[in-house]
């Protein structure tokens, strides 16, 4: 739905249509916020069980024409789990987003009768967020545009923390596949599956950020009445 449509919605509608609508939003915030979590904890466990196996000295596993240690199955299994738990993560963030911006919209109309467009409510305002559930990303954007020495000093200590989010994932799953290929490839038949899932699941999700990167432009394109 983009904001055009989300207008026409709430134009249409009884306000009691959309209080239960933005009691489903309230739910959804909810609910993804949970996994994300969860995601989160799992993505920082497999990264930390990657390097812990690497220098574990464990006994082999046979199995029949395959006979790996255990290190070597979690340095093989490792990669493709990964990228798709981020991957996965990718769509939950997206939609936790796109989530976050109608409910804003249907808020705000509902506290005070007046439609805004999604960029006219980017910063909405304490008063929106605290009707709103706990969302992790409205608070840090909120903070960082506060007065120009605070919200610099925010980002600034904040930027570790967006880098090892955004960037240290996709070297991961690249160091990972390396690995696999200069040490690995062809010795088992379990490293080309990995290879391909584990490169496949990158891929998709650097195309899927950019593809919403996209729709995110479509759903605040249109005027607002007011």
């Amino acid at each position: 739905m983009n904001e055009k449509e989300l207008v026409e919605f709430i134009n249409r509608s009884d306000r009691s249509v959309l209080k239960e609508y933005l009691d489903s939003l309230k739910a959804k915030i909810e609910t993804i916020n949970t996994r994300i979590e969860r995601i989160l904890l799992l993505l920082l466990l497999t990264f930390i069980s990657y390097f812990l196996i690497q220098d574990a000295s464990i006994s082999n596993i046979n199995l029949g024409i395959i006979e790996l240690s255990k290190a070597e199955v979690g340095t093989i299994m490792i990669p493709p789990v990964f990228a798709f738990l981020y991957f996965y993560y990718a769509v939950l963030n997206n939609h936790l987003a796109v989530t976050l911006k109608m409910s804003k919209v249907m808020a705000h109309y509902l506290l005070y009768n007046e439609i805004k467009s999604v960029s006219q409510l980017s910063n909405p305002g304490d008063i929106i967020l605290q009707f709103l559930p706990f969302s992790f990303l409205s608070d840090l954007f909120k903070i960082s545009l506060r007065p120009l020495a605070f919200g610099c000093i925010f980002i600034i200590l904040a930027l570790p923390i967006l880098l090892m989010i955004g960037f240290i994932p996709f070297w991961f799953e690249y160091f990972t596949i390396r690995y696999l290929i200069e040490n690995y490839w062809g010795k088992s038949i379990l490293i080309m599956p990995a290879v391909i899932v584990s490169t496949w699941f990158a891929i998709l999700t650097v195309v899927y950020i950019i593809k919403f990167a996209f729709e995110t432009q479509n759903l605040e394109k249109g005027n607002v009445a007011d």
